[in-house]
């Protein structure tokens, strides 16, 4: 039985090496500019949207948005550019908008880390203020709070 054992170890720590040895992906050298990621953010709230009592509104927010679905995803082997991705964005905004459960959003992209072969990245982030008690039918484009009416250093205000 031992002498069983010992082959099939090794074959097993093989298979353990192999995948371990397993090198990550990347997209192709020649590729246009890609979604790398998504990010929710409450910058005028305490916590930023981070507290527990924040979870149900983030799952909210999850379930209307549509862009998740057009990241890339390097696991995968998926590359999505940018350009493809920024109509999902302008749509999941207006969409977010006129749920009436915000006070303000604004959405900035900005220019992310590339990845270790060169080709350039782009990170959206999602700015909520949200409102508290029941959703109000918004009109028109949101107002920006105090501070944030122009883009932070670096990003690009893509909506509204």
């Amino acid at each position: 039985m031992l002498r069983f054992l010992g082959p099939v170890f090794v074959f097993l720590l093989a298979i353990v090496a192999g995948c371990a040895a397993r090198t990550q992906s990347f997209p192709p050298p020649v590729s246009p500019q890609l979604t790398r990621s998504i990010e929710l953010s409450c910058p005028t709230v305490e916590d930023g949207c981070n507290g527990e009592s924040d979870w149900d509104f983030l799952v909210q927010v999850l379930y209307i948005l549509e862009v998740d679905g057009h990241v890339s995803l390097p696991s995968q082997e998926l590359w999505v550019p940018y350009a493809q991705t920024e109509p999902y964005i302008l749509a999941d905004a207006a969409r977010l908008w006129n749920t009436g459960m915000l006070e303000s959003l604004w959405v900035e992209v900005r220019d992310d880390e590339p990845w270790a072969n060169g080709v350039l990245a782009k990170r959206i982030i999602f700015n909520m203020v949200p409102r508290e008690g029941d959703p109000v039918t918004p009109s028109g484009l949101p107002s920006l709070p105090p501070g944030f009416e122009t883009p932070a250093p670096g990003h690009e205000r893509l909506y509204p």
